[in-house]
């Protein structure tokens, strides 16, 4: 996750400014059906089948919740490869696996010792050795004992 952090950091950085957003009331020309908008369009399932087989993701992940249409196809190929990125360690986390890049040990406020980002690790504060958070990438597994933990400090890790 890490690498990632940083491309996302380097690709904001060269984003243009953005403008203001027009306030003016708007009417939509129709209202949609509540089917619609929750169903991305056939375009943007497209380029989400494509990023998922890039990553060697199941198809049957195109009927995951992926929001709003809009929000996919404001999505550059990069960052579509992004966000599929981050489905797949979702996934992981949620079959009790570390992600690679999870290299780091911390105290999350909610879950316990657990594996994170050294990027994050290193930007949180310390208490006897541990970074300290506040939450985690593992706070939304709901089975709390697939969560694999890392050794404490006095067991020789």
């Amino acid at each position: 996750m890490g690498r990632l952090l940083q491309a996302l950091h380097a690709e904001l950085e060269s984003s243009p400014v953005a403008k203001p957003a027009n306030l003016a009331p708007s009417v939509p020309a129709k209202f949609a059906d509540s089917q619609d908008s929750q169903r991305p369009a056939a375009s943007q399932l497209a380029r989400l089948l494509a990023a998922l087989r890039a990553q060697g993701l199941p198809d049957n992940w195109l009927g995951l919740d992926h929001g709003d249409e809009k929000i996919l196809a404001a999505l550059t190929e990069r960052q579509m490869a992004g966000y599929v990125a981050m489905l797949a360690e979702t996934g992981l986390r949620e079959r009790g696996k570390v992600p690679a890049d999870d290299t780091a040990h911390a105290l999350c406020r909610h879950c316990g010792p657990v594996w994170i980002s050294p990027d994050v690790a290193a930007v949180a504060p310390t208490v006897n050795g541990w970074p300290r958070v506040l939450g985690c990438p593992w706070c939304h597994v709901h089975n709390h004992e697939v969560i694999p933990r890392p050794p404490h400090a006095d067991e020789g890790a």
